[in-house]
């Protein structure tokens, strides 16, 4: 098929565009393919299991995130094909092709610290691995803060004198042999506890000595951990639509769409998005609703617990911040000591409060006398937030008298050390207020 004529070379492209639907004034739609896959699990059942998984509103994982934020970022369709979160839909197995080391450093790694003129290796890992290249520089981008994370430029570790790996530090170097200077680049075994010494050991004993054996290593690793199981995308790696709550990576609710951005950021920035080939698979579930209209607030972002609601404290502090949301929301007014705030809930010992100048937001529980009454409870209903409870005839070890279902009611009628006694239907005993919810 090759007309000779310009012009009849003009129709036949024509006739081509209008064959295969692509719009001439948007050439990303050449290769472009949307697949809708079909899961079967009604859309609020999904969300309440992930709900339930404890989902964090923040990057460091310590404040629950609220049901309102959970559902804007699982929901499908809460970003639309133009949107750089569209890209968490993007299958994930598959090699890009025309895009070349020298576009990525130019264009996109430049200013990346460490990772500046590194596609090469990132490029040489996606095509071995059969994986897209950018979700892999995207993963190390996130991770190491644009290659400027200390795990990324380099910690010196050597062998102790059991001959395990030990981070090197000022008081154990000279007790040390074999010292060498490690890289790792994905943030594997970098957990929260100690982030710096468990990823530079973890690094030492899989010979990362070099950047990019940290990229190639490391890409193996998150590739057999992370891309199994059918999660090919970014969301199903955050979400797994197929069986919700269970074994997902991060906690962090935006996870899936930040590592979106970047990779969108790549392909823009090399012209990707309109000369290569993509497949976006987009999960969609039984009875999905229409999606959010708005992105939750960031004062919408916190779940609010509200077991305590009702609970009283004085301000043990000078002079007491109260703002539109923990840690870094908008201070709203300052409290002065002794003075009394009421809890209308809380979340990691941040408690959202009401002042008796009708002041209401969240402030530290650090600076708070609480009474230790627990008189707000008494006369409470309760209700039981996990599958099977177990009504004892005394706290801890006592006999059991019966087992509760999810959502059974009770009345509160007494508190003892993180137990309730509780009334059932005339029946009294004692609840773990650990698996027990306020109404």
């Amino acid at each position: 098929f090759g007309p000779q004529r310009s012009s009849k070379r003009a129709e036949a492209v024509t006739v081509l565009r209008r064959l295969l639907e692509i719009d001439p004034e948007d050439p990303i739609k050449v290769g472009t393919t949307n697949v809708t896959i079909e899961y079967n699990t009604s859309f609020e059942a999904a969300l309440n299991k992930q709900v339930a998984a404890d989902p964090k509103a923040d990057g460091s994982g310590l404040f629950k995130a609220s049901k309102e934020a959970v559902e804007y970022y699982m929901h499908p369709g809460s970003f639309d094909s133009l949107h750089p979160y569209y890209y968490q839909f993007l299958k994930l197995r598959e090699v890009v092709e025309g895009i070349s080391a020298e576009e990525v450093n130019t264009l996109f790694l430049k200013d990346a610290g460490v990772l500046a003129g590194t596609a090469g290796s990132f490029i040489d890992a996606g095509t071995n691995l059969n994986v897209n290249f950018t979700y892999l520089l995207a993963h190390a981008v996130h991770e190491t803060g644009y290659g400027k994370s200390n795990l990324s430029k380099g910690i010196e570790v050597g062998r102790n004198a059991l001959g395990n790996a030990e981070q090197v530090t000022n008081e154990n170097r000279e007790t040390l042999t074999d010292i060498r200077v490690v890289y790792n680049m994905y943030g594997l075994d970098a957990r929260d506890t100690a982030p710096e010494k468990l990823g530079s050991e973890y690094a030492y004993n899989q010979g990362w000595f070099t950047v990019h054996d940290a990229i190639v290593g490391g890409a193996e690793i998150i590739t057999s951990r992370y891309l199994k199981d059918g999660k090919d995308t970014l969301y199903k790696m955050k979400w797994n639509p197929a069986t919700p709550g269970q074994m997902q990576y991060a906690t962090h609710i935006i996870w899936a769409v930040r590592q979106a951005e970047t990779i969108s950021k790549i392909y823009k920035a090399t012209g990707a998005d309109k000369k290569t080939n993509v497949t976006f698979e987009i999960p969609h579930y039984v009875n999905q609703p229409a999606p959010p209209k708005v992105a939750p607030t960031m004062e919408a972002w916190y779940a609010v617990d509200t077991r305590n609601a009702g609970m009283t404290g004085v301000v043990t502090t000078e002079s007491l911040r109260i703002r539109s949301y923990p840690v870094s929301g908008a201070v709203l007014g300052q409290i002065n000591s002794d003075a009394l705030v009421t809890v209308i809930g809380e979340n990691n010992n941040w408690f959202k409060v009401t002042v008796d100048n009708g002041l209401s937001g969240w402030i530290s529980g650090e600076y708070v006398e609480w009474d230790s009454s627990y008189a707000h409870l008494i006369g409470k209903t309760g209700y039981v937030n996990t599958n099977a409870l177990n009504l004892r005839d005394a706290p801890q070890i006592g006999e059991v008298l019966t087992t509760l279902k999810r959502d059974t009611t009770f009345t509160i009628l007494e508190v003892n050390n993180g137990w309730y006694k509780v009334n059932i239907n005339d029946v009294e005993g004692w609840l773990s207020s650990s698996f027990v919810g306020i109404k």
